[in-house]
């Protein structure tokens, strides 16, 4: 079996059991040391000008960020947990399901299925991508599979509702948006009549909208990765994905990543060392375990080439922000929509003085190798309105929920009302409550999706202090 075919639990379990052992006789291998701060990663993902905000904390536990597609004809796609519900049969060989999950991205938890399945992924459709870090719930399709193995799936952290057998299949952007529920927990009991004021602002005349710093990758790394691209030096940024550590990783991964730079070119020892932690590093693994095949370093990156994807719309989102941060702090008009980044030629002027400091203007040429990347124009609206369902003020905290259109942040709209913190180590000022948001606001609840999910939690990878309420991952 090679790292491209393994099976994603397996080797999810393998891992969560070294980390065990790791946080019981090396705990200083899981604290970070060096933290960033809000606004230096603000700055890594191009956003600036947003003002002096009170301080919020966000994920403190999984349900405290939860995601409900909203369809097309504005059905919403919860996540509330349903038992036993009868498939409904029609014509068609492909079943439609609602996809519930907690601590997985999309991606993560279709390539679940698909394992569990005995099937290519290609065959899970889906519209659109939802956090990881966070309970969400979206609509899939599965193509060509027998009905009784999707009846009888069980994975953990994960469930299907709703099934539907039809024809066709679903397809990126066949959404409306997305509904949140989002508790925000300040370092202080918040200040009403200023959160109020902003939350009518907002409501009113829109917010920034700034690409999110999920878009940058865990270590933020993923502009920098896309830059070399751009010019065309491949080994560069396969070397910074490899051995580089970024901004916010911990001391065990930077240690793997620093034996792996000493043994730079000798890819099976290489491998070896990536294998420490076989589910963290699945990519570095693949990348390696090709160029232990074939030295060629453009193959490498085909393996992973959703990854690669990623890096460059990464490149593409930060220069989107850096010119949005400059017409907020200079007070210039921008075009309404405005052209994304490296969308070719029309687009180029736009970005022209971000692209010739970064050496970037090769970027068509240089990416064209790349079939799998799309270097055409694509338009963004730089300012967006958020639909305030209702919002509640508890002693340590903000909760409210909201929906917006797709391909708009969540984390950017919370980034015009506070200075967002999440991740850790957390701060000694985040009060450790639990709080089921959803039945606050009377709006359903989490406590039954929780118990469907069989969610048990697993040791945080950012600082080994364990899963807060047994939903925290980072």
């Amino acid at each position: 079996m090679t790292p491209e075919t393994e099976n994603l639990n397996e080797i999810r379990t393998i891992e969560s059991t070294r980390f065990e052992e790791i946080k019981k006789n090396n705990p200083e291998k899981l604290k970070l040391t060096n933290v960033p701060t809000p606004d230096q990663i603000l700055e890594a993902t191009g956003v600036f000008g947003l003002g002096d905000l009170p301080k919020g904390y966000i994920r403190l536990c999984l349900n405290d960020f939860i995601v409900e597609e909203v369809g097309l004809k504005g059905e919403i796609r919860d996540i509330e947990a349903l038992s036993n519900e009868p498939l409904k049969e029609s014509e068609g060989n492909t079943v439609y399901a609602d996809l519930v999950k907690i601590g997985l991205g999309t991606i993560e938890a279709i390539s679940s299925i698909a394992n569990a399945l005995q099937m290519r992924v290609e065959k899970i459709g889906y519209a659109g991508m939802k956090d990881g870090k966070a309970i969400t719930s979206q609509k899939i399709s599965i193509r060509e599979v027998d009905i009784e193995k999707i009846k009888s799936l069980s994975l953990p952290q994960l469930f299907l509702k709703n099934l539907v057998q039809g024809k066709g299949a679903m397809a990126p952007g066949v959404l409306d948006g997305n509904r949140f529920t989002i508790l925000v927990r300040t370092e202080t009991e918040p200040d009403v009549d200023f959160l109020e004021k902003k939350i009518a602002e907002i409501e009113n005349d829109g917010f920034p909208n700034f690409y999110g710093v999920q878009r940058f990758g865990t270590r933020l790394l993923n502009v920098e990765m896309a830059k070399f691209l751009c010019r065309g030096e491949l080994e560069s940024a396969v070397k910074t994905f490899l051995l580089e550590s970024g901004m916010r990783e911990m001391p065990l991964f930077t240690e793997i990543r620093q034996k792996a730079k000493v043994a730079y070119g000798n890819w099976k020892e290489m491998l070896d060392i990536y294998s420490e932690m076989p589910y963290s590093f699945r990519h570095e693994r693949i990348i390696v375990a090709s160029l232990a095949e074939v030295p060629d370093f453009r193959k490498a990156l085909f393996a992973i080439n959703d990854q690669v994807r990623f890096w460059v719309y990464a490149y593409s989102s930060y220069l989107v922000n850096r010119k949005i941060s400059q017409a907020i702090t200079d007070e210039i008009e921008i075009p309404d929509p405005m052209p994304m980044a490296l969308g070719g030629p029309t687009t180029d002027p736009f970005y022209r003085e971000y692209l010739a400091e970064d050496k970037t203007e090769g970027y068509i040429s240089n990416l064209r190798q790349f079939p799998f990347i799309l270097t055409k124009r694509r338009d963004i609206n730089p300012w967006i309105f958020a639909k305030i369902h209702e919002y509640y003020f508890t002693p340590f905290g903000l909760i409210i929920s909201f929906s917006l259109p797709k391909a708009a942040y969540a984390t950017t709209f919370l980034a015009s009302l506070f200075k967002i913190y999440e991740g850790c180590p957390i701060p000694e000022w985040v009060k450790r409550d639990a709080v089921d948001s959803k039945a606050t606001l009377g709006t359903g609840s989490v406590s039954n999706t929780l118990e469907r999910l069989n969610f048990t939690g697993e040791i945080c990878r950012s600082c080994g202090q364990g899963i807060v309420n047994q939903e925290e991952e980072s």
